[in-house]
C-alpha cells in the first residue's frame, strides 16, 4: 500500500510488510530503480536485531554521515513504537542506538523517502494518519 498527502508529504513513501521476505523484496524494488538503502548500523562486533533488516547493504547509517542521495530508502523493525507521551522508542537490545541512527539515516534524503515498516501495523498506521493529515 502506498500513502501520500499531496500538499504535505508527496516525497515521502510508506510501505508495509508483514515479514522479512517481503520487506526484502520491496528494497530490491527500490534499489533496482537506483535507490539508496540505508540501514541503521547495527553492532560490529555482535549480532544484534537489525542485522537482519541489512538486505546485502553496504551502506550504514554511519557510512552515510556527510552524503546525499535523491531517493533513499529505510526499513522501520517491529522494535520502534512511539510511548504513551508520543516519543518514538526502540524495545530491542542495541550498540548504536536506533533512534539516532534512524535519523543519521532519514536526513540523508535530498528528493524522495521510502519507508518499509515491517510487522509493526501499529507504526504503521501512525506514520499513515501522519502522511495523511490534511
Amino acid at each position: 500500500m502506498k500513502i501520500q498527502n499531496q500538499k504535505k508529504f508527496s516525497h515521502i513513501s510508506l510501505r508495509y510488510a508483514n515479514n522479512l521476505e517481503d520487506a526484502e523484496k520491496y528494497i530490491k524494488s527500490f534499489v533496482n530503480k537506483e535507490w539508496k538503502h540505508i540501514y541503521l548500523t547495527t553492532n560490529l562486533y555482535k549480532k544484534d536485531k537489525l542485522e537482519q533488516v541489512r538486505f546485502n547493504s553496504e551502506m550504514s547509517s554511519h557510512c552515510a554521515i556527510g552524503q546525499e542521495w535523491n531517493r533513499v530508502v529505510v526499513t522501520i523493525t517491529d522494535d520502534f513504537y512511539y510511548t504513551k507521551e508520543g516519543k518514538l522508542s526502540y524495545k530491542a537490545e542495541y550498540f548504536y542506538n536506533p533512534l539516532e541512527t534512524l535519523f543519521q539515516a532519514l536526513t540523508r534524503v535530498k528528493k524522495e523517502l521510502a519507508l518499509i515498516v515491517i510487522s509493526n501495523r501499529i507504526f504503521y498506521e501512525i506514520c499513515a494518519g501522519i502522511l495523511c493529515e490534511k
